[in-house]
């Protein structure tokens, strides 16, 4: 499992954000922390299958009222 690391500042103080996981180069694992997931988290993840080549994702949010997990899986046809 590989994972994308960014570093963010807050308040003076640096933190990890991981953005998305790629396990065994079959799964892209898209992680949120929105209020509400957005069409654009859909396309951003879409595009990571694409360019990837992977055919399942997840989109998954934190922030929200409740845990939200979305599934996807992208067809070569």
């Amino acid at each position: 499992m590989a994972a994308e690391n960014t570093k963010t500042a807050k308040k003076g103080s640096s933190m990890q954000a991981i953005k998305e996981l790629f396990v065994d180069n079959q799964l892209v694992i898209e992680l949120k922390a929105a209020k509400a997931l957005a069409p654009e988290h859909e396309a951003q993840l879409l595009g990571y299958l694409k360019a990837t080549r992977v055919e399942h994702g997840l989109l998954v949010n934190f922030v929200s009222y409740r845990f939200e997990i979305r599934k996807y899986a992208l067809s070569q046809a």
